[in-house]
């Protein structure tokens, strides 16, 4: 197949040669999930072949740990200007594992869980799944963007018993990154109504060139 890594050389045809369920229909545009079409980056895909070469796919040692720390901090320094001890860093296999997690074990029961929309859609079944009812705040159209509505995510958040916020930055599906002074105004919201903040900025890497990428946990 072409090498998806050349932006220039990926075809319809190619994306199908790979196999995938995102491309498995014939004249259907896979465009219902944010999975990438661009290839693996080099390193990645030769640290990969590397560990299945040794027969290293079993736990991460606290060796191989500690690595990621050490890794994701120092990527955080240089792309976010954001210093980090590496110990914070935690691994986990997946976003909703991580929401998970906070819905048992860091809000209140009974408190709700605030999503602006539209977003990623199990973001709108896991809280129930845990006992917790989501409330939806819909976000406002400004031209041709999408804004957060402060006002109403103010009285979703007063109202929601110390629950959560799930804020996704760069926004899926919207597709925007958050200007610095909104996401000020957010945190203090946040901390006005004490409310506990999950942040998934997945798709914070590949954030187009004249926006900058903040994380959350940056500015609290």
């Amino acid at each position: 197949m072409a090498d998806l890594i050349d932006f220039g050389g990926i075809t319809e045809e190619a994306l199908r040669g790979v196999g995938g369920l995102k491309w498995r229909k014939p004249g259907v545009i896979g465009a219902f999930v944010a999975e990438m079409d661009f290839g693996i980056a080099p390193a990645v895909r030769d640290a990969v072949v590397d560990s299945v070469e040794r027969g290293l796919t079993g736990y991460a040692t606290p060796e191989l740990v500690r690595e990621m720390q050490v890794a994701y901090a120092q990527w955080a320094a240089e792309h976010y200007g954001w210093e980090l001890a590496p110990e914070r860093v935690r691994p986990l296999p997946d976003v909703l594992s991580g929401l998970a997690f906070m819905l048992d074990h860091l809000v209140p029961d009974g408190s709700t869980v605030v999503l602006p929309t539209p977003a990623y859609m199990p973001f709108l079944t896991m809280p129930q799944l845990h006992g917790h009812e989501v409330v939806q705040v819909p976000m406002a159209r400004d031209g041709d963007s999408w804004e957060f509505d402060l006002d109403a995510l103010d009285a979703a958040l007063a109202s929601s018993g110390r629950g959560l916020l799930v804020l996704c930055n760069p926004h899926n599906p919207i597709g925007r990154v958050l200007e610095p002074g909104e996401l000020a105004r957010i945190t203090e919201l946040v901390e006005r109504h004490g409310v506990r903040v999950f942040a998934d900025e997945i798709h914070a890497p590949i954030v187009f060139p004249g926006h900058a990428h903040v994380p959350y946990a940056a500015t609290s």
